[in-house]
């Protein structure tokens, strides 16, 4: 499997070469290129490869509802390895949400499933735990989070990864990136 990191600065550091050869061998002849005033650095080359980096949200990002709505957010992966799975947290305002249901997506996740406990007194869902023998990869539904609209303000819809059971793709942890939602309500 191809590591896109490395490839990244692999490349980036041959443009980075190639162009101080450009600018060090302008109206010189190839026998005396210097490569002493070197002042290109890495983030004056284009990057060569768009970002492909592992991320946990909530598929829909920003939701507006009204008093006493009851309505639901996907969360899913997104631009992931293979992975075996792992764990989640979602931390919500108690005051303006509570949690009325979980389901994990049993599709994908097949294997040692665990629809978290939720605390509605303080506004957390911990450990929601999910992992597949087949593995799963790129965009993926995880679990699908009912609320309940109890009182108009603003909630951040936070995640977090569940410190039980770590993403992993191989046996190898990933760090993926968390991205918050946020709800209105009216």
């Amino acid at each position: 499997m191809i590591d896109l990191q490395q490839y990244r600065t692999e490349i980036l550091a041959f443009a980075v070469l190639a162009s101080a050869l450009q600018v060090a061998s302008c109206g010189q002849d190839n026998d005396s290129i210097s490569l002493a005033d070197d002042t290109v650095t890495p983030n004056t080359a284009p990057s060569p490869v768009v970002s492909n980096i592992a991320t946990v949200r909530v598929a829909t990002k920003d939701v507006e509802v009204t008093v006493g709505e009851t309505f639901t957010l996907d969360i899913e992966l997104d631009k992931f390895p293979v992975t075996e799975g792992g764990g989640l947290n979602i931390s919500y305002k108690a005051n303006v949400l509570q949690v009325k249901k979980i389901e994990l997506d049993s599709s994908v996740w097949n294997f040692a499933v665990e629809e978290g406990s939720i605390d509605n007194s303080q506004g957390v869902i911990s450990d929601i735990l999910f992992s597949s023998y087949t593995g799963a990869e790129g965009k993926v539904p995880v679990v699908k989070v009912t609320f309940n609209a109890v009182s108009s303000g603003n909630s951040e819809i936070a995640l977090s990864e569940s410190s039980k059971n770590p993403f992993a793709s191989s046996g190898e942890k990933i760090n993926p990136e968390f991205v918050s939602s946020y709800v209105a309500v009216r």
